[in-house]
């Protein structure tokens, strides 16, 4: 479900240019800095995110730190992650005025996050999927994010959903996923090329264990190959590639011809869980089987949402 923006009498508008004009800062497409304009939107995330004074809260790219100074007034401890060296002026005057507020430079895609129980961050466009991805490694609470609207939808879909895809199935397993709200661009200085959306994580134990967590990415990548076919299909392919008619029908049987019938995308997540247990137990790790079909049919370039 999909919640509407909460309409307000008045809009309070961040004046994003005379800050970016004061400190010399110039946004740079490259890391995606597009910085939110609407104050009311940026309190909105505070308060979805239930931040109280107990809470240690995450930042990743808190730029200008507009978000960061609201998230300061309300919690024990804001940690935010910052690469760019452009925003160390601002973010230091800010500190100033916040004892409360930890600034990290670092790379988020790379630096080890530390203790935290909530994150709360306008995700830098660039890099919001690998963020989202390392993030699932991390024990938390709750994260309420902006990113792209796309890849929001993504993340959120459910099996039999357009946008169902081996994304959405990674973060169901480890998390309750909701998209509340789009964002225009219009919202964003400079403007991005794409409109976003918020995003709400609240963590959950793991649905389901796997073997492997290398091994289940690569049957979700290789499964989403056949997105609109049946798992029978996907797993019959895999006859070509060293595994005989007799070893694929008795994992079948043990998969069950309820979930081996099922187009890929109506699949659900605990039902990859035991197709991955499965060909783990019958096969060890074949994922040097699963590329063999991508060189056979030339998918190595394709590492979008149909993989």
């Amino acid at each position: 479900m999909v919640y509407p923006v909460t309409k307000r009498k008045r809009q309070s508008s961040v004046k994003i240019r005379p800050l970016l004009e004061k400190y010399g800062i110039l946004p740079d497409r490259e890391y995606g800095q597009n910085f939110i304009t609407d104050r009311n939107l940026i309190n909105r995330e505070v308060s979805l995110a239930e931040v109280r004074k107990k809470d240690i809260v995450l930042e990743i790219g808190p730029g200008i730190g507009i978000l960061t100074e609201a998230l300061a007034r309300k919690a024990k401890r804001v940690i935010a992650i910052e690469k760019d060296a452009q925003f160390r002026d601002i973010l230091a005057d800010l500190q100033k005025r916040s004892p409360n507020l930890e600034i990290v430079f670092d790379d988020a895609v790379t630096a080890e996050f530390p203790k935290f129980n909530k994150v709360v961050s306008n995700l830098p466009f660039k890099v919001a999927l690998p963020i989202i991805f390392k993030l699932m490694n991390y024990d938390f609470d709750l994260a309420i994010l902006i990113c792209q609207e796309r890849l929001t939808r993504r993340i959120a879909a459910k099996p039999g959903e357009a946008m169902y895809s081996r994304l959405s199935v990674q973060v169901a397993r480890r998390t309750e996923a909701r998209l509340l709200h789009t964002i225009s661009k219009t919202k964003f200085y400079p403007s991005p090329d794409v409109n976003a959306a918020l995003l709400r994580l609240e963590r959950i134990p793991p649905m389901f264990e796997v073997p492997s967590e290398d091994f289940f990415r690569e049957v979700l990548k290789y499964s989403f190959a056949f997105r609109e076919k049946s798992v029978s299909r996907a797993l019959n392919t895999l006859k070509a590639f060293s595994i005989s008619k007799s070893e694929m029908m008795r994992a079948r049987r043990l998969i069950g011809e309820g979930i081996v019938r099922k187009q890929v995308f109506y699949v659900t997540p605990p039902e990859f869980g035991r197709i991955t247990r499965i060909l783990w137990d019958e096969f060890g790790d074949i994922t040097r089987r699963f590329y063999k079909y991508y060189e056979k049919m030339n998918l190595y370039q394709r590492e979008s949402e149909g993989l």
